[in-house]
């Protein structure tokens, strides 16, 4: 791998571009983001914002351009060499092991990605899953047998017991039932006080407002607008922005 030391930003996206046959989904994309700094990510469905943080935590592989993270550079030749402790995702639908248990769904990735022995990694798994707030009893439980809330919050804690330093979400409150959606991002925003690097696709615009430090109006695979949260949302330049704030606001 290539290592080079990104002295201006924490994490540059330079010209990246994805296609699935002849659809373009992301389209000669571009942006920097400084360490610590909350990201979010807002625009219309199939606009390409889950295929953006899959091209970052590198389970998709992209046709063109660079991800720039720290001291490490890969392309479309390289993604999959970058260091699987360094980021983290929460994907949409939770993505957990389902004939696995929920300490062992959180153990796993300590045991094959950092060599934890069981009794660590389960020690580790302790104090995650309580931070999110699963209680002992739904250890032993599998997947199915979860709340939508508990599932992510599982998913949640499998994240962080790698302790990345770039925490990526995608949708984090999809699915759920309102009253659990509380609970998720009660969760988030205690991360976002954190030093972390995070970024969020995300409909729950006010939030996301609230938290990020940046917000960016992803469509049809571009950046439309790239602002300050605040003037992004209330006084949005483009008319895609403002029609597609109009629906949901």
């Amino acid at each position: 791998m290539l290592l080079f030391k990104n002295n201006m930003s924490f994490i540059s996206i330079k010209n990246l571009s994805k296609s699935y046959g002849q659809r373009e989904i992301i389209s000669n994309l571009s942006i920097s983001l400084d360490k610590g700094e909350k990201f979010s990510i807002i625009g219309p469905s199939g606009s390409g914002k889950t295929t953006l943080l899959k091209l970052l935590i590198g389970v998709e592989k992209f046709d063109s351009g660079k991800i720039i993270i720290d001291d490490y550079v890969f392309d479309n030749n390289n993604h999959k060499k970058f260091p699987k402790n360094k980021i983290g995702m929460v994907f949409q639908g939770h993505h957990l092991f389902p004939h696995m248990s929920v300490i062992e769904n959180v153990t796993l990735s300590l045991k094959l990605v950092k060599k934890n022995n069981s009794k660590l990694a389960i020690e580790k798994a302790n104090k995650t899953l309580s931070k999110v707030k699963i209680s002992t009893d739904l250890y032993s439980k599998l997947p199915k047998d979860l709340s939508g809330g508990e599932k992510q919050r599982v998913a949640i804690a499998r994240m962080l017991v790698l302790e990345p330093e770039i925490m990526l979400f995608d949708e984090p409150t999809a699915s759920l039932d309102p009253e659990l959606i509380y609970d998720i991002l009660e969760i988030i925003d205690s991360l976002s006080k954190s030093s972390k690097t995070m970024i969020f696709v995300t409909h729950e615009i006010k939030f996301a407002e609230k938290i990020s430090t940046k917000m960016a109006y992803l469509d049809n695979g571009k950046f439309l607008e790239v602002d300050n949260p605040k003037k992004l949302i209330n006084k949005p330049e483009s008319k895609k922005l403002q029609n597609f704030l109009s629906k949901i606001l």
